[in-house]
């Protein structure tokens, strides 16, 4: 595994679950620098294992990325990396100005509007990216995604999106909207 990094970008990465570490190791073949964080030590390991940084915690490493995907499994936990529990130690205070979060979790629709504007509001953007392909997709780098946001952050994600997804519907309108459609496009596929 590469860890050269042939982009200017240095991508964080929470979630090294079964769907997150075929999304680490897509990310870091495409040349980006990548720093890593789970709540299980053996992911952080394995990480570390193949040329990925562990970070030791989300307020201190993540203040390093340019773009934060969050892989985590909904949007209680996606507050939690964000936000940390009662509102203390998360990822959200020491994001460089400027960053993006991209969310690749499965979220409701009022959630997803609110922390877009929470997010906003500190002078950071967002993209909300549901996926769907399991483990399969994420190792091969062929997962779905369903990318919402505002056109320019949308161009931010994109080549990184890219490193593990190899088909996206894009909706640069309002997020909630795009959180419906992408809620029956996944009850679609699944029938």
């Amino acid at each position: 595994m590469t860890n050269s990094n042939s982009h200017n970008l240095t991508v964080g990465l929470v979630g090294l679950g079964v769907m997150g570490r075929g999304v680490a190791q897509n990310i870091m073949k495409k040349g980006y620098s990548l720093i890593g964080f789970d709540v299980n030590p053996s992911a952080l390991e394995w990480l570390g294992s193949i040329g990925g940084k562990p970070a030791r915690s989300l307020q201190e490493d993540m203040g390093k990325v340019d773009i934060l995907i969050s892989f985590v499994v909904n949007d209680v936990q996606t507050e939690e990396v964000l936000f940390g529990k009662n509102g203390t130690g998360g990822a959200i205070n020491t994001l460089k100005p400027h960053a993006l979060v991209v969310t690749c979790s499965t979220m409701s629709p009022s959630y997803v509007k609110s922390l877009a504007q929470r997010l906003e509001d500190k002078g950071i953007g967002m993209v909300d990216a549901p996926v769907t392909g399991g483990q399969v997709g994420a190792n091969a780098g062929t997962l779905t995604i369903m990318v919402a946001g505002k056109p320019e952050y949308v161009t931010k994600a994109r080549p990184v999106l890219e490193c593990f997804g190899s088909r996206s519907e894009e909706h640069t309108s309002e997020l909630q909207s795009h959180v419906r459609i992408s809620y029956a496009v996944f009850c679609l596929k699944k029938k």
